[in-house]
């Protein structure tokens, strides 16, 4: 169940031997949707995947030389 606040309890689906449950924010046509359809879980990993993009250009501007 979802409220204002987030999700208030748990609940669980069984579909033939396999059991669902509630989740954060789920993955839908490439977008993360967090439970209250929001973007914020999106956001959350884009800039993830930008600051782990970012700091291996940092580590690689400290080995190159830049003399030519």
């Amino acid at each position: 169940m979802f409220n204002r606040q987030g999700i208030d309890q748990t609940l669980t689906a069984n579909v033939g031997e396999s059991i669902l449950e509630n989740q954060p924010a789920v993955k839908l046509l490439g977008l993360h949707v967090g439970h209250l359809l929001s973007f914020n879980a999106h956001i959350d990993v884009i800039f993830r995947k930008a600051g782990r993009k970012l700091n291996i250009l940092s580590g690689l501007s400290k080995t190159l030389s830049t003399k030519i």
